[in-house]
């Protein structure tokens, strides 16, 4: 796993756990909690045990690989390197259009 801004890199579990402890969740993703049926516990999982990442096609997003009840998800998150939190903007089943 890596996502780099300006030399940071987040290929290290313990900053990913870190970013992970300080997330926000944003409005949008809270009404696709409830649209979806996933909890934030759900969603702290798919983080803590995700396959992998890319970058999103929007600038300083990524998208994160996990799974949840069976299926591939897609987390996307955007890391405040600055401040070391984690803004999860949201998340879906793989093949599915946010």
């Amino acid at each position: 796993m890596s996502m780099r801004d300006p030399g940071v890199p987040i290929d290290n579990r313990n900053l990913l756990a870190d970013l992970i402890a300080r997330e926000q969740l944003t409005p949008h993703l809270k009404e696709r909690m409830v649209d979806r049926g996933f909890a934030e516990i759900d969603l702290r999982e798919m983080l803590e045990h995700a396959s992998g990442c890319r970058r999103d096609f929007v600038r300083g997003r990524w998208v994160i690989e996990a799974r949840h009840r069976g299926r591939s998800w897609q987390v996307v998150v955007e890391p405040d390197y600055g401040s070391r939190q984690l803004t999860v903007i949201t998340a879906f089943p793989a093949g599915t259009m946010p």
